[in-house]
């Protein structure tokens, strides 16, 4: 993935993985069958870094300590879509200033 943009969830608690510490995810879609998986990526003129939004949603991002005391990522997760290749949470757009998030090729599936 080097060199390509992505969308991070970095607000995860740090976790190990492969003995190495982690403190983001990188979300790619897929088909339900997941013979296909895709980065999901923002719009090539996004900033890096910049925070992606969802349409109609406001406020700040929860903290990795609340996110895990309140068992936030679980439910959001169950509610991430591709939509006509277009990334949604319940239905909503996911978006940055410059436009929708998507994937390539994956035009309806889950994104993990």
């Amino acid at each position: 993935i080097k060199g390509k943009k992505c969308l991070v969830v970095a607000n995860l608690p740090t976790s190990k993985l492969g003995g190495v510490a982690s403190a983001g995810m990188v979300l790619c879609g897929s088909k339900d069958d997941k013979a296909v998986v895709e980065i999901l990526e923002p719009p090539a003129d996004a900033e890096d870094g910049e925070r992606a939004f969802v349409e109609g949603f406001d406020g700040d991002a929860a903290t990795p300590n609340q996110v895990k005391k309140k068992k936030l990522w679980p439910p959001v997760a169950d509610k991430l879509k591709l939509v006509d290749g277009v990334a949604t949470f319940d239905g909503a757009t996911i978006a940055t200033s410059e436009g929708p998030c998507k994937c390539a090729s994956i035009d309806n599936g889950i994104i993990s």
